[in-house]
């Protein structure tokens, strides 16, 4: 929330350090993935597969967005010490913040899986091209898109304060059994599955490519 720098009444050293860090890390954010997709895009400068392609170009676009109606909203509303967007502005950073922040946690594990897929079945994996990857992408925005709607019809939602100047995110209906249930579900399957499956993929990785190599067997080293 936004509140979180704001309301803590952190000493003004303390919050213009913070404030330092949004400002540096939007500006190199918007400038780093700008510069990944065009030069991707128009000189093909990313020298890998066709589904890796697709899946960094993914992860640069949804970076942009996280930064472009998460960190650029933090940024401005926090030298201006209150949100500066209205209601809309609350909803659409609530709304795109969430897809774009769970879509890109999921895309960084699709691309460890599909690195660990090529070591282990490297024939299978050159016959997947872009249309796979760029499925893989649209499935998880649809299932995050309809995921987020559903979370706004049990109640959750972005509220802007205009007395306070806050956007939170606030429950405007008593919690039951089931939408407690369905919001955990929301987070094992968002957050905590791509925090146990990124890191194990990854050691999973290592391993295979480190047994492989000893081997003389690592794709491309006989090439």
């Amino acid at each position: 929330s936004l509140d979180v720098p704001i309301n803590l009444r952190i000493p003004d050293p303390g919050y213009n350090v913070l404030l330092l860090y949004h400002s540096l890390a939007t500006i190199t954010g918007l400038v780093g993935n700008s510069f990944v997709l065009y030069g991707s895009i128009k000189y093909n400068s990313l020298s890998v597969d066709s589904v890796s392609i697709v899946l960094l170009e993914s992860l640069a676009a949804l970076d942009l967005t996280v930064l472009l109606f998460f960190m650029s909203s933090i940024w401005m509303s926090m030298i201006a010490k209150r949100w500066v967007f209205g209601t809309v502005g609350c909803f659409v950073y609530g709304f795109l913040s969430y897809i774009s922040t769970t879509v890109e946690m999921h895309v960084v594990t699709a691309i460890s899986l599909y690195r660990l897929f090529s070591l282990l079945v490297p024939f299978t994996a050159r016959n997947l091209n872009k249309r796979h990857a760029a499925l893989v992408v649209g499935v998880l925005v649809g299932i995050t898109v309809v995921y987020q709607i559903c979370y706004h019809f049990v109640g959750a939602h972005y509220r802007f304060d205009p007395h306070l100047g806050s956007c939170e995110i606030s429950i405007t209906s008593i919690p039951t059994k089931s939408t407690v249930t369905y919001l955990l579900s929301g987070v094992c399957f968002w957050i905590v599955m791509p925090a146990i499956i990124l890191p194990l993929s990854n050691i999973a990785i290592l391993v295979i490519a480190t047994i492989k190599s000893r081997k003389g067997r690592l794709p491309g080293k006989n090439a």
